[in-house]
């Protein structure tokens, strides 16, 4: 979701009333066919903000445990009800999925702002995938949007502007 400008710096290539917004998620309550690789389509339904969450894990007033990561910790090719973040929810049922596939350190501390912060959860588990995640944030140092979210009070307000995102995305 980036482009790479002439300067050597990556912009987002979403804006909300023009204003460049970085976006984290997918499309929110939307089937998502996610993967094929055993020959069964793995698919699943996105929550509220498009993330790999069974719908109404957002209401309650605190979270047990918030996982950060990419594709392992969202559960690619898995199925839902098997993936490991599903099984953790079996005995923490206040457990939000906040992973998404090519996140690197610099969008899994974005997601834990933008999302997370407002439940304060008990637990945070952010897994890191030393393979291509440190890679990953080389390339994510090159945006200055998401630079910003190594400042203490800095959020683009996400929560509120979900209807955008699935405007912006669905373009």
């Amino acid at each position: 979701f980036y482009e790479a400008q002439p300067d050597g710096s990556l912009k987002s290539v979403f804006a909300i009333d023009g204003k460049e917004i970085a976006v984290f998620g997918g499309m929110s309550n939307r089937t998502t066919v996610f993967c094929n690789e055993s020959g069964d389509w793995v698919t699943y339904h996105s929550d509220e903000h498009g993330f790999h969450n069974p719908s109404g894990l957002w209401s309650p007033p605190s979270l047990d445990i918030v996982v950060l990561g990419d594709s392992f910790a969202q559960g690619v090719c898995v199925p839902s009800d098997r993936e490991f973040v599903a099984l953790i929810r079996k005995r923490y049922p206040a457990t939000l999925n906040l992973a998404m596939s090519g996140t690197g350190p610099l969008i899994a501390l974005a997601n834990l702002k933008e999302y997370a912060a407002m439940f304060r959860p008990r637990t945070v588990l952010w897994f890191l995938y030393e393979e291509n995640d440190f890679g990953d944030l080389q390339k994510e140092r090159k945006s200055v949007l998401l630079t910003r979210y190594l400042s203490s009070d800095f959020t683009q307000g996400l929560l509120d502007l979900q209807g955008n995102i699935d405007a912006a995305l669905e373009d």
